[in-house]
């Protein structure tokens, strides 16, 4: 346990016995309220902070949670719990039926198809009459009743309403902690890079969205209990605003935010109760105020905890390649008129590097965007170790043995080093083989002695070097690399190229495409060139560098160049 989670503790320990000291009706009814919205939140933070969904559903669930309850234990006597639990199932199914569809979308688009949602839960609570009561609503909802003991209003049911929170709390912490947290900071801020590393961002995002529904529902259950009645304000677009002003002010990734931004929602409109018919004003400023200040919360204030390095670092071991091949036949893809990709047909075999080449817009970095499942083929095959992968996806083919590198660093910056390559280790793999492949990884492109450096920190190289060990840690048959040698000095490139060499030599088949002669003619063992997407020559470098036709549409600029810059 670290000492800031001791000193957090102890605060809110002390608050908890001042609280305990001093609380009346109103304030103990305020508080229930605050630990009803924090589940809510809580369930929030996962959807919107963790998923990077920017869901406008959050209220709907709420209600639909609030609803259940109250039809179930007015009209079916049923008891709280499993009304509950019939709320939180009939919030799951919903949420899965929304996110199959839904999720597909992306930005504004599936704010805007969630907020439609939203407002079909809302029409169904206001005209459904039959079942919802209408614009009535549902009146005498009976207190919570938990397996047969009724919770009394006060403080039993302050104390079973935080209770849940620590629940939720836990539930979430467990979801976004550890390695599952930097797999989803990886899917949610860097997503090409979470598919080339085998993360499966539709079941992450499907997963923590009905999640996100479930203590949204938890939520509304307990406020059917609490107050006693569900109209179709638990369903209004204004309470999805307060869950999403809560999640903003007190912050969108820490459990903690969630705590302080419920009870800020709650207890700030009345602490400004004292403007009078200015308070909204004041209650308004006083949020901009905290975002303008805190734009990560104010939970953002106090800083990120990291993944610690557990496993000494040590020589690298010899890779594990299986003798994987690569293969496309024939792979087409046209962007409109334009053909970027025409009738190419190539092998890449373990141990060997091959470079690619041509001038821009030849088709180079669409091919590696083809090979590693980022954009689909048009037409064509593509086989990986004898079996057919065009039409998988990219992460997919990251599991079955690709990884891949871009031509701009793609990494989390706010990651460390070891989080950053630990990000790419599968779930299935326990702690500690993890961390010694993360270790080995880092080996390999001598990272060793920097677990600990903010990404942001890196040198160019280092950014490079770190990519390279993020896909290595992926245990691939095949690496893909798009320009690694590109703003690298030329010391820096040949020490890069000393790497790869290594890697190849341990039976790892490389791909590079590069514009760079100087850093790759000397290092491939087989060159491609590419003109006006096809294939135009293969070959050892040594030929690729005498033959007429790449002199002319490539290498000759170069030279040209080189002219102009001795002038």
């Amino acid at each position: 346990m670290t000492r800031q989670t001791l000193i957090g503790g102890g605060v809110v320990s002390a608050l908890a016995v001042l609280f305990m000291a001093n609380a009346g009706g109103y304030e103990m009814r305020l508080m229930i309220l605050a630990g009803i919205y924090t589940i809510a939140v809580l369930g929030y933070q996962m959807a919107l902070g963790h998923a990077g969904v920017l869901s406008l559903a959050q209220g709907a669930f709420f209600g639909v949670g609030a609803y259940v309850t109250g039809i179930l234990t007015t009209q079916h006597n049923l008891d709280g719990a499993a009304a509950m639990l019939a709320a939180m199932l009939v919030a799951a199914v919903l949420a899965a039926l929304v996110a199959i569809p839904v999720l597909r979308l992306k930005t504004h688009y599936f704010a805007l198809a969630t907020l439609a949602i939203a407002e079909v839960v809302h029409l169904l609570a206001v005209n459904w009459t039959t079942v919802t009561g209408g614009a009535n609503g549902i009146y005498g909802v009976p207190p919570l009743v938990l397996f047969s003991i009724e919770i009394a209003s006060g403080w039993p049911l302050l104390v079973t309403v935080w209770s849940a929170v620590v629940l939720a709390a836990g539930l979430v912490f467990w979801r976004t902690s550890g390695r599952r947290g930097l797999r989803l900071d990886l899917a949610r801020e860097t997503p090409l890079a979470a598919d080339v590393v085998g993360i499966n961002r539709r079941r992450q995002r499907f997963e923590l969205f009905v999640l996100s529904a479930i203590l949204a529902a938890v939520a509304g259950s307990f406020q059917a209990h609490a107050i006693g009645v569900v109209s179709p304000a638990v369903t209004d677009f204004a309470l999805m605003v307060t869950i999403l002003v809560a999640t903003l002010v007190g912050g969108q990734q820490r459990i903690l935010g969630a705590v302080i931004g419920g009870i800020l929602v709650i207890h700030l409109p009345e602490w400004f109760r004292a403007f009078d018919v200015f308070y909204l004003i004041a209650y308004g400023a006083a949020l901009l105020l905290v975002i303008i200040v805190a734009p990560k919360g104010i939970a953002g204030f106090w800083p990120r905890r990291h993944l610690q390095e557990t496993h000494a670092a040590q020589p690298p071991p010899a890779l594990c390649c299986r003798q994987a091949s690569l293969h496309c036949a024939n792979l087409r893809k046209h962007f409109g008129g334009v053909k970027a990709v025409d009738g190419i047909t190539a092998r890449f075999t373990t141990g060997q590097i091959t470079g690619v080449i041509g001038p821009n817009g030849s088709g180079k970095s669409t091919l590696l965007n083809l090979l590693t499942g980022l954009i689909r083929a048009d037409g064509g095959t593509i086989t990986l170790d004898h079996k057919e992968v065009t039409s998988l996806s990219a992460d997919t083919r990251a599991r079955a043995g690709l990884a891949r590198a871009f031509q701009h660093p793609d990494l989390v910056r706010e990651h460390r080093v070891w989080e950053a390559v630990m990000a790419a280790i599968p779930l299935s793999k326990d702690s500690v083989q993890a961390a010694k492949d993360a270790a080995a990884a880092c080996a390999h492109v001598d990272l060793q002695g920097q677990a600990a450096t903010l990404v942001e920190h890196l040198s160019p190289e280092g950014l490079r070097r770190l990519e390279i060990a993020r896909a290595l840690a992926t245990v691939p048959d095949i690496l893909l690399l798009d320009e690694p040698a590109a703003g690298l000095t030329a010391a820096e490139q040949d020490r890069l190229a000393v790497t790869l060499r290594r890697l190849a030599d341990d039976g790892l088949a490389i791909i590079v495409v590069e514009h760079g002669m100087r850093f790759l003619l000397p290092l491939a063992d087989t060159i491609i060139c590419l003109d006006q997407g096809q294939v135009i020559a293969t070959g050892p470098a040594a030929e690729i560098a005498e033959n007429p036709e790449v002199i002319d549409c490539y290498l000759g600029r170069f030279e040209e160049a080189a002219k102009e810059a001795g002038k």
